[in-house]
């Protein structure tokens, strides 16, 4: 009896270690703030050229962007149909800002006083929205496609 009891609390120790490295830890959300664009060609973009730029590259990675007024623009990102985040673009004639709105199943959290946290978390002050670690790497490869778009878009 013993020995099943020392068996059990083995295996569920084992357990609580996989499944903590199975999920990364929270991270912050990183807007990106004034992203400036330059075309190698040195060709100055207009805001209609960016806008493309963004739709573009955006949509090059499965974001589904639509318009949101006058230099505004939301894109949605679903992958898998299991994991959905909502962006707000705002953008003018050289830069544009990507500001998160929201998310599901990404461990979205808003950082507390009465918990515990690890890593990039654990720097960051209370109030600050953390979330799944991939939703800045989408944000990050989004970023890069929009310049390597923003090359290609024709005046």
């Amino acid at each position: 009896m013993r020995q099943l009891r020392a068996y059990i609390a083995a295996l569920l120790l084992a357990m609580t270690a996989v499944s903590a490295q199975a999920a990364p830890a929270s991270v912050p959300v990183r807007d990106v703030t004034d992203q400036l664009v330059a075309r190698m060609d040195g060709k100055p973009l207009t805001a209609d050229m960016l806008r493309r730029a963004i739709i573009a590259g955006a949509g090059s990675k499965g974001w589904v962007v639509v318009a949101d007024g006058e230099g505004k623009l939301l894109a949605s990102l679903d992958v898998r149909g299991k994991h959905q985040a909502k962006v707000a673009i705002s953008y003018g004639a050289d830069r544009y800002s990507v500001k998160y709105l929201s998310a599901n199943n990404l461990n979205v959290e808003t950082k507390s006083e009465n918990k515990n946290y690890s890593g990039a978390a654990e720097k960051a002050p209370v109030g600050t929205v953390l979330i799944h670690p991939n939703y800045n790497r989408w944000v990050s490869i989004m970023v890069q496609e929009i310049q390597a778009s923003a090359n290609q878009i024709a005046p």
